[in-house]
């Protein structure tokens, strides 16, 4: 691990801060994004995009390589789909949609093996030459719920007393949408209040906090509490830091313009 990269990592860590980045769909780009030791997480999207099975083995080795942990958003809250995707040897999964209590304790029983849950009693890649791995698998599998709808933030007492769950992720997204406020929810003040209510209450009972959260609410989210903060993908960063060099070229051609004019 680069020693900047990873000076700024365990820092953030200090904190109680992890960081996640995603969304990605290729091994090269996860090792690249890994050798910069800055992330403590990385995400790939199964739900909104197609990844094949075999590359999702090598997205997570690559992962392994840096010392980050692989989390993968599934597309359903589906036991069979939950343990293969384990199976491909991520460090967690991510499940959309768990909105009540009883959706909650259908994720911790597809993620987890007797005596906590019911995952079919399967191996894969992470359990060779491990003999206890079943008792492993349950320590380490990693557990996110996203809570995406105005009923999920309703029931959030109760789901916030099921165990084995280590993040409860609220979506934007979904959430606005759920409530008819899709297009204005960066602006809309019952949005962004029903939004910052659900961090504060996971917050509150002593749970850890997630979300996709915006570069210049970063700050904010940090104030109050959250621990896990998926930041902008990869193609904002490629945006932004295209932008700039770009911008730079310009601002250099126009000076060596003025220049020219004024030597003429």
């Amino acid at each position: 691990m680069p020693e900047h990269g990873g000076q700024i990592r365990e820092a953030i860590t200090r904190a109680g801060v992890q960081t996640v980045v995603g969304d990605f769909n290729d091994a090269n780009l996860a090792d690249f994004v890994g050798s910069l030791g800055l992330f403590s997480y990385i995400w790939v999207d199964m739900e909104h995009s197609a990844v094949p099975w075999p590359e999702l083995q090598n997205i997570s080795r690559a992962a392994d390589l840096w010392g980050m942990k692989s989390v993968v958003r599934v597309r359903a809250n589906d036991p069979s789909l939950i343990a293969l995707t384990l199976g491909e040897g991520v460090d967690g999964i991510v499940v959309p949609q768990v909105n009540t209590r009883a959706d909650a304790e259908r994720v911790v029983q597809a993620a987890k093996f007797e005596p906590i849950g019911r995952r079919g009693a399967s191996y894969g890649r992470k359990s060779y030459n491990r003999p206890r791995w079943h008792s492993e698998a349950n320590d380490q599998t990693f557990i996110v719920i996203m809570v995406e709808s105005i009923q999920g933030v309703e029931a959030l007492p109760e789901i916030l007393a099921v165990p084995e769950i280590d993040v409860v992720f609220v979506s934007h997204g979904d959430l606005a949408q759920s409530m008819g406020l899709l297009r204005n929810r960066h602006h809309e003040p019952a949005f962004i209040e029903a939004f910052d209510h659900a961090i504060r209450e996971i917050v509150a009972a002593g749970r850890t906090a997630g979300a996709a959260v915006a570069e210049q609410d970063i700050p904010k989210y940090v104030d109050m509490g959250m621990g896990w903060i998926k930041l902008p993908e990869w193609r904002t960063w490629v945006a932004k830091g295209g932008a700039s060099l770009a911008a730079q070229v310009r601002d250099s051609a126009e000076r060596r313009a003025l220049s020219s004019i004024q030597d003429a």
